[in-house]
């Protein structure tokens, strides 16, 4: 039993729709989010449950020049070059795409690792997940999960394209997250390397 709460504040990564409606109906209280970095401090909001779209704050302008994007205005004295890549509404909102590290490109399409990570790990079965490039720059991933192979990959053709679907992949007992709950790169590309030559 929780008692009255008027609204729920998220500063961390930006959260899915369906994990902003669970906390909404078990709290019964709107969920905002606030989106920022270090050098910037939280310069836009939005409540994920009615759009994904976020809404920078009065003064506040995200700009794109050449294949960069800047922000300026209100408490951004000096103009500041991010490393996330967006697609900014004619409004002036803007869909947070993920890290410029994060985005691929396949067949002429582009998608985001932190997306398709999203998808994989909101699958009912899976419990963590995550898509990695392999040297080929073909996507795999790495589950944990006791569904198949197949039921995995059938879960995510209803979400995303088939050109990201993951050519392989490997079911562990866990990832290696730390205590934030964000995965260590060398320990990830050792678990993945294990997995590759387990099937060699």
């Amino acid at each position: 039993q929780w008692p009255t709460i008027h609204f729920i504040l998220s500063s961390t990564a930006p959260m899915s729709r369906d994990l902003a409606q669970q906390i909404e109906c078990h709290l019964q209280a709107p969920v905002f989010e606030l989106l920022g970095s270090t050098e910037t401090l939280s310069f836009a909001s939005r409540q994920a449950t009615h759009c994904e779209y976020w809404q920078p704050y009065a003064g506040i302008k995200l700009s794109l020049k050449d294949t960069s994007f800047y922000l300026s205005g209100g408490h951004v004295f000096t103009e500041l070059r991010l490393d996330d890549q967006f697609e900014i509404s004619p409004n002036g909102s803007f869909k947070l795409l993920g890290r410029a590290s994060d985005l691929i490109k396949i067949a002429g399409k582009r998608a985001s690792l932190n997306e398709l990570n999203q998808h994989l790990s909101q699958i009912e079965g899976v419990d963590d997940g995550v898509f990695f490039a392999s040297k080929n720059e073909r996507l795999s991933a790495i589950v944990v999960s006791s569904l198949s192979k197949q039921q995995i990959i059938n879960a995510l053709k209803a979400n995303i394209d088939e050109v990201f679907l993951p050519r392989s992949l490997y079911t562990v007992s866990s990832l290696p997250r730390n205590t934030l709950g964000k995965l260590i790169k060398l320990e990830l590309e050792q678990l993945i390397q294990t997995q590759q030559n387990a099937r060699k």
